[in-house]
């Protein structure tokens, strides 16, 4: 956001200078030319003054702002309290119990580039190109031709057509339903039934019930050193480790009735239903209606039709009399054309950010859970194998330990606090703890 309210008070400045540029009145002698190339000068000057004074006041307010998002990102992570959850950012994301971290934040990084600005717009001039004539011969018509009119009558023929007299119908003919005799079986008395009811059986179990569900909960982590320092800003290192502890699930045992066989009933049915035959008279075929049709009925006529409509004809008496004239007419209109006067440009530098800011946990180890005697032995033989530690390999992290891992830290490429040791430096160790 700041970078772009610079940018773009650079970018109005530059429109003010070279709108006044634009502005003013440019003559074709030598002595404005001579002015123009003076006043050029001197608004490069002032262009580049007011470049350099923007370029101060950025790095005052990058540096400001650089210092207010520590001061803000550390006072944030001391007021945090391990109830606090993970949408809030101050505590790492998806961590796993047993597991310790330490809280990073990586400063934003920029870069001087050089980029070419215009400080005099391109202007045109125009030119007058004249016009181009010739000279032609034309015929002129000096007396117009006598014509007259005369009326040709239309034509007509005849034919013969059909007239309709009664058009086209149809009427509707009824067709009978047809019926049909049947016999059917009918129910007279039902079947007797008797039903015996047997009762449900129940039985008593033992079960088990949760009370509270396993979890985990956030304590706050034990340096790994205890004369360790609170926080370093100079490597990004806010001093807080935070661990994830697991809870066990709590269960109850409690006594319960259960169904071991449902009720049920015992159907007797051994008599059997009356039936009686009848005849039933249904309907086979229901009635219809069919459509017959009745034909249109027509006449002839005799009718006259237009085969070609009336008109009239153009008769010439006297031709027309023509006089050959010689005329100038435009061949190419008067134009103008356009010189371009190039635009003027000059290479201004300022500062471009390349890297933004970063806040971040990285696994470390926690004194209450891998910085076991053994693994602070491999991880000490490890250091020496490579050079980088120097002191007794006794399985004791101290100064020299912790300078051994720094130094190894530094040359990989990795980052380093002041009381801790990243994951990523044991990884790169060969070591798993």
């Amino acid at each position: 956001m700041k970078n772009k309210l610079i940018i773009t008070a650079t970018a109005a400045l530059a429109t003010f200078v070279l709108g006044g540029c634009a502005s003013a009145p440019w003559g074709d002698g030598s002595a404005s030319q001579s002015a123009r190339a003076s006043e050029i000068e001197l608004l490069k000057a002032e262009l580049a003054r007011k470049d350099e004074e923007l370029a101060q006041q950025q790095l005052q307010l990058e540096e400001s702002a650089r210092l207010a998002d520590a001061r803000h990102d550390i006072d944030s992570a001391a007021a945090q309290t391990s109830g606090i959850g993970n949408n809030s950012g101050l505590i790492p994301p998806d961590p796993k119990p047993g597991e310790c971290y330490a809280h990073k934040f990586t400063y934003p990084q920029y870069e001087a580039i050089q980029e070419s600005v215009m400080i005099m717009p391109a202007v045109e001039e125009l030119e007058v190109v004249p016009a181009v004539y010739e000279i032609k011969e034309e015929q002129i018509e000096v007396t117009p031709a006598i014509t007259e009119t005369i009326e040709v009558p239309a034509v007509y023929e005849t034919i013969q057509e059909a007239v309709l007299v009664k058009e086209a119908a149809t009427k509707l003919v009824v067709v009978p339903a047809v019926y049909e005799t049947i016999e059917v079986s009918i129910l007279v008395e039902d079947a007797p039934n008797t039903l015996e009811v047997i009762d449900a059986e129940y039985e008593t179990v033992i079960e088990r019930v949760l009370v509270r569900e396993a979890g985990t909960a956030w304590r706050p982590g034990k340096s790994i050193r205890d004369n360790s320092q609170v926080l370093d800003t100079r490597i990004g290192d806010t001093g807080e480790l935070m661990c994830l502890v697991p809870i066990d699930a709590i269960y109850k045992d409690v006594p319960t009735q259960v169904l071991k066989k449902p009720a049920s009933t015992l159907s007797d049915a051994s008599g059997k239903a009356k039936y009686k035959t009848v005849k039933k008279t249904v309907l086979k075929t229901p009635a219809t209606t069919r459509e017959v049709p009745i034909p249109a009925t027509y006449r002839t006529i005799d009718k006259q039709v237009l085969v070609k409509k009336a008109s009239t004809r153009t008769v010439e008496i006297a031709p027309a009399v023509y006089e050959t004239v010689k005329q100038k007419k435009l061949k190419t209109p008067a134009t103008t054309r356009k010189v371009d006067i190039p635009a003027a440009y000059e290479i201004v530098t300022r500062n471009q950010k390349i890297r933004d800011e970063k806040s971040e946990w990285v696994p470390v180890l926690c004194q209450n859970n891998n910085t076991t005697p053994e693994n602070v032995t491999a991880l000490q033989s490890a250091l020496k194998e490579r050079g980088f530690y120097n002191c007794k390999v006794d399985g004791i992290i101290g100064n020299c330990t912790m300078d051994a891992v720094n130094r190894f830290a530094a040359e990989e490429g990795l980052w380093r606090g002041n009381d801790f040791v990243t994951m990523e430096v044991i990884s790169r160790l060969g070591l798993t703890f």
